[in-house]
């Protein structure tokens, strides 16, 4: 496993716990050093255990990887695990961050806090995004200097699975998942 520190012989323990009866129904020892590739395979495993498929699978925010999560959600079932952005809840966002954007599905584009529109500029296929930027609106605007030093403007990027992240993350806020997400905590950790 690697680390700050180097290399070194490590395991990183996954288990899968029922929730009526607080028993593991699948454990795995895995070489990687973090949980965002473990998700589908652990609640696949389970359910094979089981011989039935779950009705609602929980983690805490390592397990947040987007690919992983989709994979449970297409089965129908239901996926209670926070983004990273949902997990530091209560952190001061910065007053230009991604988040004070919206998106504009019609028109394809963010405006931001002031009004100003950043258009599709490109998309970059291994990082699976869409980028999009202010252009010459941002010079002209009086942040300026705050929200982007930048020539071509203020760029913000948009995930290929960005409608699937705001579901999922919209699902995670609901109260029943929040009283199952408290559970969560009791039965595993």
């Amino acid at each position: 496993m690697h680390s700050v520190h180097g290399s070194h012989s490590a395991y990183n323990v996954q288990s899968v716990v029922d929730e009526k009866h607080g028993l593991i129904v699948n454990s795995d020892v895995v070489g990687e050093n973090n949980d965002i590739h473990q998700f589908a395979e652990q609640v696949e495993q389970a359910n094979e255990t089981l011989d039935k498929k779950c009705q609602t699978a929980c983690a805490d925010a390592g397990y947040c990887g987007i690919d992983e999560l989709e994979k449970i959600d297409e089965q129908g079932i239901k996926v209670v695990v926070p983004s990273k952005k949902q997990a530091h809840k209560g952190k001061k966002e910065a007053p230009f961050d991604k988040s004070h954007f919206k998106y504009d599905p019609v028109g394809d584009c963010y405006i931001c806090p002031q009004g100003h529109i950043l258009k599709y500029n490109f998309t970059n296929p291994v990082k699976r995004v869409k980028t999009y930027r202010g252009g010459s609106a941002c010079k002209r605007c009086c942040h300026f200097g705050k929200c982007t030093k930048y020539h071509r403007g203020r760029a913000v990027t948009r995930s290929f699975k960005a409608e699937l992240k705001q579901k999922l993350e919209a699902q995670y806020e609901e109260l029943e998942s929040q009283k199952i997400y408290a559970l969560r905590k009791q039965k595993v950790e």
